[in-house]
């Protein structure tokens, strides 16, 4: 197992218990994700991990059909145990990689490689089954873990980390039914790069946030400009919202999480 993978395994293990910490960014997931009806239709949940960003209780009351989908299945069984819920309920997708590019990183391929298994990443066997799709905080993890394979060419490294972007919005596109609506959740700024964020109370907090960007303390693949205009250049998509950034703690870190929603149009 490539060290990578062990240490995104690693993470969900020292996070699992986290749950009270996950409160407030919780709140904010789950407002954003069910704040339109929806009666017992199917949700599809990418990097779905831990859960602890999810009130799975809340989902099975709302959805009849609910697929989690991750790269540790052994996360995921074990979140749906801690919330109380049967397994039975779910249908966990493990071991699925998002980003297309785990099977290269004990390889030494080209851009031209990397490109291309990022474009070629595909879930044929969801594709076009859900009401509502939803990615939560994996393009961050993703784009980390790219881009210590370019720290001698910045250059490339962006361009893959575009790439990647761009085919993750365009994968929850596919996931869903004519109609259907797509949820992006993306942490874009962390203290340990940006200190202020863990400083600032909560009314200062916007603020910071923007001080941030125009500072360019961010995470380069994920700043919520770059994310809006790579939704909004998707095929198929209308009714495009943004959420005002956030706060999620995990101690000791404070992340900013901003969050987009829009629809599947119909051709």
């Amino acid at each position: 197992m490539h060290p990578a993978r062990k240490k995104h395994i690693r993470y969900n293990r020292a996070s699992a218990g986290l749950w009270r910490d996950f409160e407030g960014h919780r709140a904010r997931v789950m407002d954003l994700l069910c704040r339109e009806p929806t009666s017992g239709g199917a949700l599809c949940v990418l990097g779905a991990g831990n859960c602890n960003d999810l009130d799975l209780s809340q989902l099975t009351a709302l959805f009849a059909d609910i697929h989690l989908v991750d790269l540790d299945g052994d996360a995921m069984d074990a979140a749906v145990v801690r919330q109380g819920l049967s397994p039975g309920r779910f249908t966990l997708h493990g071991d699925v990689d998002l980003s297309g590019f785990m099977g290269l990183l004990d390889e030494q391929p080209t851009v031209d490689t990397w490109r291309k298994a990022i474009n070629d990443l595909n879930l044929p066997e969801l594709a076009g089954r859900f009401d509502v799709a939803i990615s939560v905080c994996v393009l961050s993890q993703m784009g980390h873990t790219l881009a210590p394979f370019f720290e001698h060419d910045q250059a490339a490294g962006l361009e893959l980390r575009d790439c990647l972007r761009r085919r993750h919005i365009n994968l929850l596109g596919e996931l869903l039914k004519p109609g259907g609506r797509a949820v992006l959740v993306a942490d874009f700024m962390g203290s340990a790069g940006f200190p202020k964020l863990s400083l600032c109370d909560d009314a200062d907090f916007a603020e910071v946030v923007e001080e941030g960007l125009t500072r360019e303390r961010f995470y380069k693949q994920t700043t919520p400009a770059l994310l809006h205009e790579s939704i909004a250049g998707q095929p198929g998509v209308g009714n495009l919202e943004a959420e005002a950034p956030w706060r999620w703690v995990m101690w000791p870190t404070h992340f900013a999480v901003c969050g987009f929603s829009w629809r599947l149009v119909p051709e």
